[in-house]
């Protein structure tokens, strides 16, 4: 006795649906950022900021600044591994420590090697 799947029929059937889907989601994503282009204009805030997205500011190789990050995935002397969202923060070096955190910045201090994303 062969069973046959219906799948291959459904995924067919369903194919409209999902590239609906997709193409409402790039809509809303480019009005999202007309949105924030155009609000950012008027308030003389700069986008990043107004999207809520990290700024990263190095202060030589002894020092970071990381505002809008979400969350400390990682903690050593040698890596912290910070979330920005959809993306991570690494930052590799040596003696590195927190110097201060807050809800929405942070300050990492030590001997920066290394800064990279993530995905």
């Amino acid at each position: 006795m062969k069973i046959s799947s219906n799948h291959k029929k459904h995924k067919r059937e369903l194919n409209p649906l999902y590239s609906y889907i997709n193409s409402s989601e790039k809509k809303r994503q480019k009005e999202y950022e007309s949105f924030i282009e155009h609000s950012s204009g008027c308030m003389s805030i700069p986008k990043d900021v107004l999207a809520n997205q990290a700024m990263i500011s190095l202060i030589g190789n002894h020092g970071i600044r990381v505002t809008n990050y979400r969350a400390i995935e990682e903690y050593s002397t040698e890596n912290i591994k910070l979330s920005l969202g959809k993306k991570h923060l690494l930052i590799n070096g040596s003696h590195l420590f927190i110097e201060y955190f807050r809800k929405d910045e942070i300050k990492i201090v030590g001997n920066i090697l290394n800064v990279s994303f993530i995905l």
